[in-house]
């Protein structure tokens, strides 16, 4: 563990000891190892290190996973997070950040109206940024629009129960989400032509970097899904269709 992470945790076990008695985890992001904080209610869930939660957690790993070893050319990044733009930025020649609201980033655009090039990215990431939009179609037909043939799309949004429910309108409660996706939200993707492939927090090991969400009372209530979203290559649509 880096020596500003020890001097950290010696800070936080000062002011709070009893986290000594905490499980102790690894964060994938940074490299810490110790007790993570309760975040929304939600115990071990923010690394006070890096600030990563447990889907940035998940999300970093399954990027280490699906990453190709060899430079893309261009990786953008929708609604930028710390915690998960080092990883793309090593992983691409280029690095585009966009986003319709958030100072610093390299382009300010919609989702569902980006200013690129058809099958001009390699790698398109947008997490929990689809249950914020309207007409969420729309922006997974753009994103399918921009992808390069073989490209792919990391798409993750808060999945939870098997059907999804959509609002009338944005749910301040819910950081103003436009639906609650279920497990039927994949179809989706799949009906814009992607193949899909799921990553959960089981096929990592959980337990040593905490993926899965804990509610109060310290049992983990459910897991993280990262859906990878990949456009396939027109060679590769015309043999499915024989």
């Amino acid at each position: 563990m880096p020596i500003r992470h020890l001097i950290r945790l010696a800070r936080l076990l000062a002011r709070r000891p009893l986290l000594v008695l905490s499980p102790w985890w690894s964060c994938p992001v940074c490299r810490w190892h110790g007790p993570l904080l309760t975040f929304n209610r939600r115990v071990h869930a923010l690394c006070p290190a890096c600030g990563a939660l447990e889907r940035h957690r998940l999300q970093v790993l399954v990027l280490r996973r699906v990453l190709p070893a060899d430079p893309i050319g261009l990786a953008v990044h929708v609604a930028p997070e710390n915690a998960i733009a080092p990883v793309l930025r090593r992983s691409a020649r280029r690095y585009l950040s966009t986003d319709l609201d958030m100072p610093g980033v390299t382009v300010r655009a919609d989702l569902r109206h980006l200013p690129l090039p058809s099958a001009a990215v390699d790698v398109l990431y947008a997490s929990h940024v689809l249950e914020h939009i309207p007409d969420d179609l729309a922006a997974i037909e753009e994103i399918h629009r921009v992808l390069a043939p073989e490209g792919m799309a990391i798409l993750p949004v808060p999945i939870s129960g098997d059907v999804t429910v959509e609002y009338p309108a944005p749910r301040p409660e819910e950081h103003g989400h436009m639906r609650s996706p279920g497990m039927d939200y994949l179809a989706r993707f799949t009906n814009a032509g992607f193949s899909v492939e799921m990553f959960r927090s089981n096929d990592f090991d959980w337990r040593r970097f905490q993926l899965k969400v804990f509610e109060p009372g310290g049992k983990p209530s459910r897991e993280d899904l990262v859906p990878v979203c990949r456009k396939p290559a027109p060679s590769q649509i015309t043999e499915a269709t024989r």
